[in-house]
């Protein structure tokens, strides 16, 4: 059944992902945006909701690969870890500056959805995605399988995917910053944002990574045997950053820019030596 999902509903979202937001939002299709195009008007209202709901049904697709490969009492509690600590991450964020590099706001008119005090609820619900699909792509990058007996081989597959975590958000949060998503009250040298914001991106990964250690019961030997369909979550993380290069180049964020490019390139050539 998941494989005929995959193709029929998670291929699609892959390619309509980077598009789709754009033609809405533009009202015709362009490869590249010119700055007077960032207006918030109605066509980027009706984008927004359109994003969101990209989002519910990414994540959707998340819990069913979990499902099928971890079992449902290994995603539940993936997803509950994931989304609890993220949120209260944000929470001593957003609120007390105790972590991601000082107090910061979200913008509630253009960050769609809804609030839980004033967090979007996509913000945690996007966590426990992306740390989902991060996990995935550096299993396949160092051993081809998701934790198991192998103490030292785990160890390195959760850092990779923490710091998996924090290259991508050095490409996303300028987009956000700049589109004004929301901003930190004391603006950091990374185009306006902390650079502890993303020690606290490596340190919150490393922390629903390790909990989730403790609380699940994967067995390794039950794995996979469908290589497209079970990494399919990671290539899309591998992907990701390449995606977004665009509008930073289009807004002027050149070096996330680059880095988005590099990662997906490098990372890509990785894994095409290791097969």
């Amino acid at each position: 059944m998941l494989d005929n999902l995959f193709y029929f509903f998670f291929i699609p979202l892959v390619f309509t992902a980077p598009f789709v937001y754009r033609i809405i939002r533009l009202g015709k299709f362009t490869l590249f945006k010119k700055e007077k195009d960032f207006s918030h008007d109605l066509n980027f209202l009706i984008a927004e909701r359109v994003r969101f709901l990209q989002i519910i049904l990414g994540y959707s697709y998340i819990i069913m690969h979990g499902i099928k490969y971890w079992g449902m009492f290994n995603i539940f509690i993936f997803q509950i870890i994931s989304i609890s600590i993220s949120m209260l991450s944000e929470l001593l964020g957003s609120r007390m500056g105790y972590i991601f590099g000082g107090k910061y706001n979200y913008a509630k008119d253009i960050t769609p959805g809804p609030y839980i005090y004033d967090i979007p609820i996509l913000i945690p619900i996007s966590w426990a995605g992306l740390l989902y699909m991060s996990l995935n792509l550096s299993s396949l990058l160092i051993s081809g399988d998701i934790i198991g007996s192998d103490t030292q081989l785990t160890f390195w597959i959760i850092l990779t995917s923490s710091f998996f975590m924090v290259i991508l958000d050095m490409v996303l949060d300028p987009i956000a910053v700049d589109e004004k998503r929301w901003a930190w009250e004391k603006s950091g040298s990374y185009y306006n944002i902390p650079y502890l914001n993303f020690l606290s991106w490596l340190l919150v990964s490393l922390v629903i990574y390790y909990l989730f250690l403790l609380s699940s019961s994967l067995d390794i030997k039950t794995y996979y045997n469908d290589y497209l369909t079970k990494f399919s979550p990671g290539l899309l993380f591998l992907i990701l950053p390449a995606i977004a290069a665009r509008p930073c180049f289009e807004r002027g964020l050149k070096f996330p820019g680059v880095l988005g490019l590099l990662f997906t390139i490098l990372v890509s050539i990785i894994l095409r030596l290791n097969r």
